[in-house]
């Protein structure tokens, strides 16, 4: 366990990520999600923000309209596609959202998928990145169906929007396929070393700023297939265009909790190494940060030549 406060890890069944983010759902909460309006909640300006910048920093103002914007687009544009688990979807902000919460005559009409944000102080020791958390669920329950963490502090996308929606998606499907086939443990690591297989016959792009150096410096002798060093534009691009015979890793945080401040400090921050079907959102591998399930990673947010080497080891 971490040395600043007790870290509670919580580590619960996805699709084939084994234990990766929070699944709180029942089968039953994901079947009642698929006959309920998904509301999809958008963001509004802060207002006493708004007061306080536009005084100060008009451009700082501009800028912060437009990642709104931004995200609301990318939101739209991602839930407006190839999503099949509600009855419709609707777009509204995340204060109607909590407003229709309260109300016990319409809430067990509605599911939900919204965004909040904790965000540590700059002059604190615990760390300055904001966690942006992402959940699903049912209004009328408490706790969400699914819970998932991504570092889109900035320059949100649509390949952001996409991303999240897919792992979102595929949970919630293979959640109700291991309850209505009766999958095991090993029926779902097992599905998940046959997806790594995949890798062989696909271009893996890596981010250029999500590798060790080390991997840079060896990769050619570690990773024996075809492969691309990119920067993010790249990688966004082919899950925008969902391009068929790509693979891309995504450095997603593990959910943390400190029992002492909430927050966890940067440099323990741990990470989930996804190895992504750039055409649907697929998992085809994965690396745990240190420990006992699946590929066994240092867990920090830049995929090692070790982490790779048991990539490596599993396509074979």
């Amino acid at each position: 366990m971490f040395k600043k406060g007790l870290i509670l890890v919580f580590v619960l069944a996805t699709s084939f990520t084994l234990k990766a983010q929070m699944g709180f759902g029942k089968p039953k909460d994901i079947r009642a999600l698929k006959e309920r309006i998904l509301l999809v909640g958008i963001k509004t300006p802060n207002e006493k923000k708004v007061k306080k910048i536009s005084r100060k920093n008009p451009e700082e103002l501009k800028a912060y309209k437009q990642s709104i914007e931004n995200y609301n687009n990318a939101i739209k544009m991602a839930f407006n596609q190839n999503w099949d688990l509600s009855k419709s979807v609707e777009f509204i902000s995340q204060e109607e959202i909590q407003e229709i919460s309260k109300d016990k005559k319409r809430k067990d009409q509605y599911g939900y998928f919204k965004t909040f944000i904790r965000i540590a102080p700059l002059s604190s020791s615990i760390g300055s990145l904001p966690q942006y958390t992402y959940e699903i669920g049912l209004l009328d329950k408490k706790k969400p169906i699914y819970s998932f963490q991504y570092d889109s502090y900035e320059n949100f996308n649509e390949a952001d929007a996409i991303f999240i929606k897919q792992q979102m998606y595929h949970y919630l499907k293979n959640r109700l396929k291991k309850d209505r086939e009766n999958l095991k443990r090993k029926d779902l690591k097992k599905a998940l070393l046959e997806n790594t297989k995949k890798l062989k016959n696909m271009t893996l792009y890596l981010d250029q700023d999500l590798i060790s150096s080390e991997l840079k410096n060896k990769i050619q002798s570690v990773y024996p297939y075809e492969y691309e060093i990119v920067d993010k534009s790249k990688i966004d691009e082919a899950i925008v265009k969902k391009s068929e015979g790509f693979a891309y890793v995504k450095a997603v945080p593990l959910i943390q909790i400190s029992k002492n401040t909430g927050y966890v400090k940067i440099s323990k921050r741990k990470y989930f190494q996804y190895f992504v079907n750039a055409s649907n959102g697929e998992l085809l591998a994965l690396v745990t940060p240190g420990m006992s399930i699946g590929i066994v990673g240092g867990g920090n947010s830049k995929l090692s030549a070790n982490d790779l080497k048991g990539i490596v080891k599993d396509i074979n």
